[in-house]
């Protein structure tokens, strides 16, 4: 079995639309490489949250980072590069979902001539 995690990146800062989705990017390759977590996804998403600190409902364009593993400490890592994203990309929190997934890699079949 492989764990399967998702990671939500805000763009706001203080409630401005100012980190781009290269920004996000390059702060999760830096923190990823010391877990070996170097293989994502990365795709765009806008979604609403409350802010737990103020009450605050706001709108706002995100990243989605989706990660598969079957690393035996993948939940710890996972939390530890989302509190990394948080902490340098000045987000008041970072959404993370983490789940056992039944994937597998597909890769070519070679048909005999």
């Amino acid at each position: 079995m492989m764990n399967q995690a998702t990671i939500y990146v805000g763009r706001n800062i203080g409630g401005r639309p100012t980190l781009s989705e290269d920004a996000v990017i390059d702060a999760y390759e830096a923190l990823a490489a010391p877990y070996g977590l170097t293989s994502a996804t990365f795709s765009s998403a806008q979604g609403v949250w409350r802010s737990p600190e103020t009450g605050k409902v706001e709108r706002e364009r995100s990243v989605r980072i989706e990660l598969l593993s079957d690393s035996q400490t993948f939940e710890r890592d996972v939390n530890a590069i989302a509190a990394g994203l948080a902490a340098e990309l000045r987000q008041e929190a970072v959404l993370v979902s983490v789940a056992t997934a039944n994937a597998t890699f597909a890769t070519p079949v070679q048909v005999a001539a």
